[in-house]
């Protein structure tokens, strides 16, 4: 009887770790997506200023209305 309370005592502390580590990777996981996710739009918003300024520069300077005399 008491080898059987040892085991199942043994095997919650293990599932206990267990479900510890669980948590701390998803944490992580989370964590890093976020970094991630955070990285890709700093990358897209220097993208979109470097293809605006692009687009600023190949654009000719249009010519000056002409007024009625």
């Amino acid at each position: 009887m008491r080898a059987g309370a040892a085991r199942l005592r043994a095997e919650r502390d293990e599932a206990a770790r267990q479900a510890a580590d669980l948590r701390q990777r998803h944490a992580h996981a989370l964590h890093e997506l976020r970094r991630r996710e955070h990285e890709f739009a700093r990358l897209q918003d220097h993208l979109r200023e470097l293809l605006g300024e692009r687009v600023r520069a190949a654009r000719p300077a249009r010519p000056a209305p002409r007024r009625a005399a």
